[in-house]
């Protein structure tokens, strides 16, 4: 089952666009009336949802790292630095996840990508991975499937 993704009110809409194009199953705040929410209601409201929350915003990582230390559920958050990561890589990137992984690899935890550098791809929280990875490593799990997916070629995660 492919990845729904939820964009909050900072991602800039070419990616959500190019995302479209790509047949990526997306929702915007702004479509579903949430653009002015705190990071605590959206969270919830994605979770509500079954969608993976996608964001730009260094402040909701503080919001997903108080819910992974205190134990409560979300469905999980991707972040992408706003001027260090491009659009492009952002919607090849965030293609390759929604369309090999499945949503259970996200839940409860946050995947960030920080900078352009192939080598760096996508990492998990140093919190979450040290406190909270389950014996069954779902991260390595996703990885592989994406790997085996054939659509990470030149995306730093094979």
């Amino acid at each position: 089952m492919a990845i729904r993704l939820y964009m909050d009110h900072n991602v800039p809409r070419a990616i959500s666009d190019g995302l479209r194009a790509h047949g990526v199953d997306i929702l915007t705040s702004f479509e579903d009336g949430t653009h002015e929410l705190n990071d605590s209601d959206l969270l919830n409201r994605t979770t509500e949802l079954g969608r993976v929350l996608f964001t730009r915003d260094y402040n909701l990582l503080q919001e997903a790292t108080k819910r992974q230390r205190n134990g409560v559920p979300f469905n999980g958050v991707i972040y992408a630095h706003q001027l260090r990561v491009s659009i492009g890589t952002c919607i090849h990137d965030l293609e390759i996840i929604a369309k090999a992984g499945e949503p259970e690899y996200l839940e409860n935890r946050v995947e960030y990508r920080h900078c352009e550098n192939e080598n760096c791809c996508m990492q998990v929280s140093r919190y979450e991975w040290s406190h909270t990875m389950p014996s069954n490593n779902k991260r390595r799990d996703f990885l592989r499937s994406v790997a085996a997916s054939g659509l990470a070629a030149g995306a730093g995660l094979t």
